[in-house]
């Protein structure tokens, strides 16, 4: 309790000199700290919502009695905007912080109707990926796969890096391919074991055969056994894509001349 207490009032202390400002009409904390179990890694996120005439925005740090504060200044519009940029790069993390953060002051109502539009980005679902990005995509994971093969046939002491180092480029692209979105490194295998998917906002990951593959290989404890798993993960992926073969393999798209 003792250590909650500490954080709340180095939060008070934080947001003292934001909240006496003109150009400030809302603050929003957010993070582990708000949503449950804070490791001592973890920092304060703090949502500082300017005025709507405001023509700047900020980022930064800051520690206060031991906590790491991290802050985000932005107008209305600029929110808006990350809202909408966010969700074509197929990314919620904004929304998220809006909808979990709790509200410190909302000086004019205006926090309260961002966490609202929050809401339903949060629950709008991704655009199906273009023709172009799965064939790009698919050459893509045979390229690193053909690559990984031949590692693990002549340095065997590569090996793990280079396969750790595809897998969250193979959850990247097929995540966007079922519309899950973007997830970072740090969280990808509690995801898919359905740890923490509440308290994120997440839904479960939509093909569980992916996701057991995807474990598999990530905890594999011989090189053996990681390249059989890896080879299963990447051919199944192969397969719900629309499968793929190198030879013959082409694509023409029209010039990008913007």
């Amino acid at each position: 309790m003792g250590k909650m207490n500490d954080w709340r009032s180095a939060t008070q202390k934080f947001t003292a000199k934001w909240l006496v400002r003109k150009d400030v009409s809302g603050i929003l904390i957010c993070g582990s700290y708000i949503t449950g179990n804070p490791s001592k890694h973890s920092d304060i996120d703090v949502c500082i919502v300017l005025r709507d005439n405001v023509g700047w925005r900020a980022r930064g740090n800051k520690i206060i009695d031991g906590f790491l504060f991290e802050y985000f200044a932005n107008s209305p519009q600029q929110i808006m905007r990350y809202f909408m940029d966010e969700h074509k790069a197929h990314d919620k993390r904004t929304a998220h912080m809006f909808v979990t953060g709790k509200i410190v002051c909302d000086k004019n109502g205006r926090l309260k109707k961002i966490k609202k539009e929050a809401n339903k980005w949060l629950s709008k679902k991704f655009i199906k990926p273009s023709a172009r990005f799965c064939e790009l995509s698919k050459y893509q994971l045979w390229d690193i796969s053909d690559n990984l093969e031949d590692v693990y046939e002549t340095r065997m002491e590569d090996f793990a890096f280079l396969c750790y180092s595809n897998l969250p480029i193979i959850f990247d692209i097929y995540s966007r391919f079922v519309r899950y979105g973007n997830v970072p490194p740090d969280k990808i295998l509690q995801f898919l074991k359905g740890r923490d998917l509440e308290k994120y906002h997440m839904s479960a990951f939509p093909d569980r055969q992916f996701a057991e593959l995807y474990v598999k290989t990530a905890v594999a404890g011989t090189n053996a056994a990681m390249m059989s798993a890896y080879s299963r993960l990447i051919n199944h992926v192969f397969a719900r894509m629309g499968g793929f073969k190198i030879d013959g393999w082409k694509i023409k798209t029209p010039l990008d001349m913007g």
